[in-house]
């Protein structure tokens, strides 16, 4: 079994698949990924950052009856990756609104407690040999874990 993190990327994933062919060609889940211009409109996920604190369920902190949790905020930026046509804004704005009607009140196949929007960023990348829409969608995740099992949801 993989991190619980893992799951939680791979399911955005699986979830954001069904966008895939009819409003983008693909949805990849990596770090590094160029896409071709026959490529786009496409998706990439990855976690950007975790945020972990310990709480404690049936009794106190230091009893050897204390079941330790580990709450963690994941955050997984969600980018769309467009051509850079008149009307980018408005494709962007197309699929922004079908990956919040997935993402929105998803909570990813009860692995996590909450999902939430908390940031969109549209910039166009000129840099490259075709001007490239790009869609920056910020995702924050909250979950648990039992303390020294990071691939089971508490």
């Amino acid at each position: 079994m993989s991190h619980l993190r893992t799951q939680i990327r791979k399911q955005i994933v699986s979830e954001l698949a069904v966008l895939a062919p009819l409003t983008v060609e693909s949805v990849e889940s990596t770090r590094m990924y160029a896409f071709r211009e026959d490529q786009l409109p496409a998706i990439n996920v990855y976690v950007a950052s975790e945020d972990s604190e310990i709480t404690t369920l049936g009794g106190k902190l230091n009893s050897s009856m204390a079941q330790r949790l580990m709450l963690r905020t994941l955050t997984f930026p969600v980018t769309v990756y467009l051509s850079a046509t008149a009307d980018v804004d408005d494709a962007m704005d197309g699929i922004a609104v079908e990956v919040e009607k997935i993402l929105g009140n998803s909570l990813l196949n009860n692995l996590v407690q909450a999902t939430e929007l908390t940031s969109t960023v549209p910039t166009i990348d000129a840099e490259g040999e075709v001007p490239v829409g790009v869609l920056t969608m910020n995702w924050t995740v909250l979950y648990q874990t039992v303390e020294g099992e990071p691939e089971l949801t508490a």
